[in-house]
């Protein structure tokens, strides 16, 4: 079967991450693929190390770039695509004008809640949550053109393992440094702990962003520059993990959370705030779940993690279960391979001249 995968962003986070391991799976699985990426993108960067995947680039001007919708219609005609999966809301509208002028199959990934005019052109969308389920069908958009599927991580799952004795609890979170991660109350959070804790902790905070000067500020205001490190991006999400004895998800709103998952299968406890797409994940088996946008809930739930090895042990070991039956790439690729099948079957062929 011969696919593509289009992803138009610049940065990279979860959606770009997904988007990586999806090229990367269903290469492994045997299907043909390319792999569209924005020109200079950090995804383009990372794939170009993979022969097995035809990587093309194109420039991207807006939504509404016309000369982009001809250049991947000629790029699909090229790769001879028999089916087109686009992730974000830029990628979906554009990726779209290029499917209906060929008649190809578009299934859209959604990462967040949109406007579904960006969907119009789409066969079928496949949010991740039932929340976002239900938020497009409110929307409108018909049960027939949408399936859920969970996103995954190509992630090995681990088994976790006790702490080091040395009285440190280490702290470790990941993520775009911008508001709505919730950074800022994660370093009160942990300020708190440093004043009322006999525990020593440390926090590294993983990953760039616009609020890098503001968050360094605060840290050093604060006096905690010996306790919380802003180590930049992370290469390797899973070894970061795992130098961690608890991953702390901060976030304010978080649409499903890439790296809840990847945390799953690093092995290293949870704590996170109670947003959106954590709670489908996560429940009190497989992690610590706390108010969000609250200093003082946070501060307590990671206190509590802290207070016992076996307890964190137990639910390390839940959350590495429920990761390899949900979340890994051998629960989710089969479905989407399926999914493809279907589609293909179902879409209308020409008709001959």
């Amino acid at each position: 079967m011969k696919i593509t995968q289009l992803m138009l962003a610049k940065g990279f986070g979860g959606a770009e991450r997904l988007f990586v391991d999806m090229c990367i799976a269903f290469s492994n699985a045997g299907l043909e693929v390319q792999a569209i990426c924005q020109k200079g993108s950090e995804s383009a960067d990372i794939l170009k190390e993979s022969k097995q995947i035809n990587l093309k680039t194109v420039p991207i001007l807006g939504a509404w770039d016309l000369f982009a919708v001809r250049k991947i219609q000629n790029l699909l005609l090229e790769h001879k695509s028999e089916l087109v999966q686009a992730h974000l809301a830029r990628g979906a509208l554009l990726a779209g004008r290029a499917c209906s002028k060929l008649n190809l199959p578009l299934i859209v990934t959604t990462h967040n809640y949109i406007d579904p005019r960006y969907y119009r052109f789409v066969t079928k969308l496949v949010p991740p949550t039932l929340d976002q389920y239900n938020y497009y069908l409110q929307q409108g958009v018909s049960p027939k053109r949408m399936l859920k599927i969970d996103h995954f991580s190509t992630l090995e799952p681990g088994s976790g393992k006790p702490r080091e004795a040395n009285g440190l609890i280490r702290l470790r979170t990941l993520g775009r440094l911008v508001e709505k991660k919730s950074f800022d109350v994660l370093i009160d959070a942990v300020a708190e702990l440093a004043q009322k804790e006999k525990q020593e902790y440390e926090l590294h905070i993983g990953g760039s962003g616009p609020q890098r000067k503001a968050l360094q500020a605060q840290i050093d205001h604060l006096g905690l520059d010996t306790k919380i490190k802003l180590v930049g991006w992370v290469k390797d999400s899973q070894a970061f993990l795992q130098e961690g004895d608890i991953f702390v998800l901060p976030s304010r709103d978080e649409p499903f959370g890439i790296v809840v998952i990847e945390a799953m299968a690093a092995g290293v406890a949870i704590v996170s705030t109670d947003c959106h797409g954590p709670v489908e994940i996560l429940d009190e088996n497989t992690a610590w779940l706390c108010k969000k946008d609250d200093a003082a809930a946070l501060y307590e739930a990671i206190r509590s993690a802290a207070s016992s090895d076996a307890l964190r042990l137990a639910k390390i070991r839940q959350a590495s279960s429920k990761f390899s039956q949900c979340y890994s790439q051998d629960a989710v690729i089969p479905q989407f391979i399926q999914l493809y099948s279907q589609v293909l079957q179902e879409q209308p062929k020409p008709s001959p001249d």
